[in-house]
């Protein structure tokens, strides 16, 4: 991997700066600079670089009306705002002239490094997300990520009772798999006390094939759900890379209907792989600050790797009692909610505790039937109307049976 940088700053010690701090990183060469808007906007196509390092402050045509032009000419071309302003409004003005990051100086050889190689991946993610998409045909499973940048919000109540309740309404074969490979927490709500994981899978020798990686899995008594177990020490998850989630997610292609994934609270490697295979990404929040913000900024990155398309908000313990409502969060975000859970803290507490999902233990509940709800949109149907019968009843009776 080489990256391709081109330094734009009317500063020549500026520009001789980051050349040294570049010159220290093997897999990034810098092609060309330029003093000016101008002179870059005259010289870039001769130059070629993948990422260009814009000063946000320089004469003739500033950093914002280049970019600007630079990303309409040049859509391949990525575009990194350097400026001593740390301030939100500068950063929001880099990121609508079409900036991928924004860095301020004076900046570290690792932050610049990082930044660069952060942009990178993502560009070269979204140019293969097309050669990805041609690959799998509209009739493949389901595959459903689960995904949020705060904790605390759900996302393992959700993916485990979401699974069980696809299971349950349709008897298809249903994956589980808990890629928070650090610190995964399925295994403990299902009560389950895996022997083998997945970090004991990709230790395997050899080509990896479906009846290899069902055996690393367990299959959930109560709902026959199998689950592939994330690694019970937190330093095993250094085994698994992304090219391993990608070979078991081709291979439990061949023998699942839905795959849901779980995962940890950030925009790892292992996520990223992870959301190229999903055809929907249950973005979950609730009604905090702190969960709104890391909501925006979570939009944001997933909009510039083309999975926005993908992405259903799912606000979990909504309740008029937060001091927030949903339309000023739907404003802040400009995105509308997909899905309510209902706020039912006793009882998602209740069933972590004893090692039993609610969608088994309390089908009836508000908060199943909000999951059973979101099922159905899984399915592509209408959600029934309930009944007062047992939920294996009203399966049947929406069957014809």
């Amino acid at each position: 991997m080489t990256i391709r940088v081109m330094i734009v700053d009317d500063i020549q010690e500026t520009r001789d700066n980051v050349k040294r701090l570049l010159s220290l990183d093997h897999e990034i060469t810098v092609v060309g600079e330029a003093a000016s808007g101008k002179e870059a906007l005259k010289t870039i196509k001769s130059r070629q670089p993948d990422i260009v390092l814009m000063d946000i402050n320089m004469p003739d045509i500033n950093g914002l009306e280049a970019t600007e032009q630079l990303t309409i000419l040049y859509p391949e071309i990525s575009v990194i705002m350097m400026t001593v302003q740390a301030e939100m409004e500068y950063m929001k003005k880099a990121m609508r002239a079409g900036a991928k990051d924004y860095i301020t100086k004076p900046f570290t050889e690792e932050e610049l490094v990082q930044a660069i190689k952060k942009v990178w991946r993502m560009e070269h993610r979204k140019k293969n997300k097309t050669l990805l998409e041609q690959t799998y045909t509209k009739n493949d499973p389901k595959i459903i990520t689960v995904f949020s940048t705060k904790g605390g919000v759900g996302k393992t109540t959700l993916a485990v009772n979401l699974a069980i309740s696809l299971q349950t309404l349709t008897s298809k074969k249903v994956a589980l798999l808990d890629l928070d490979v650090q610190f995964g927490d399925v295994s403990a709500m299902l009560n389950l006390m895996p022997k083998r994981t997945i970090s004991h899978l990709v230790q395997e020798k050899g080509e990896f094939d479906l009846e290899l990686i069902q055996n690393y899995m367990m299959k959930h008594p109560g709902s026959e759900v199998d689950i592939l177990p994330a690694p019970a020490r937190p330093e095993y998850s250094e085994l698994i890379t992304g090219d391993h989630i990608e070979t078991i997610l081709k291979i439990l292609k061949e023998g699942y209907d839905f795959i849901i994934i779980d995962t940890a609270s950030s925009f790892s490697d292992l996520n990223l792989t992870v959301m190229d295979f999903s055809q929907t990404v249950y973005l979950m929040l609730s009604l905090d600050l702190l969960s709104i913000k890391n909501t925006r900024l979570s939009l944001e990155v997933l909009e510039s790797l083309q999975h926005l398309d993908k992405v259903k908000l799912v606000l979990n313990k909504a309740s008029s009692d937060w001091g927030l409502n949903v339309p000023d969060v739907e404003r802040t975000l400009d995105k509308h909610m997909d899905f309510e859970i209902p706020h039912s803290e006793k009882l998602v507490v209740d069933s972590i505790n004893k090692g039993i999902p609610f969608m088994i233990s309390n089908p009836a509940s508000k908060i199943a039937q909000s999951i059973e709800a979101l099922s159905w949109s899984v399915l592509k149907k209408p959600k029934m109307v309930p009944q007062k019968k047992g939920l294996l009843n009203r399966i049947l009776s929406i069957q014809g049976v």
